[in-house]
């Protein structure tokens, strides 16, 4: 897959994951439009009952 393929498949991706959520998970760019130049964020909200606590993380 060529850069082209790969930064239209993830602006896809990151695009319907804002049109269409999905629960506890979210994902963005801190920064701008590069998807290669600049550093995106994960959430991933749990219930308080869960094993693990709520993570966040820079991509």
């Amino acid at each position: 897959m060529t850069e082209l393929q790969l930064a239209l498949l993830l602006r896809r991706q990151l695009t319907e994951l804002n049109k269409n959520p999905v629960e506890g998970f979210s994902a963005g760019l801190i920064d701008g439009n590069d998807l290669f130049e600049n550093r995106g964020t994960v959430f991933i909200f749990t219930p308080p009952s869960a094993f693990f606590s709520s993570i966040e993380g820079l991509l």
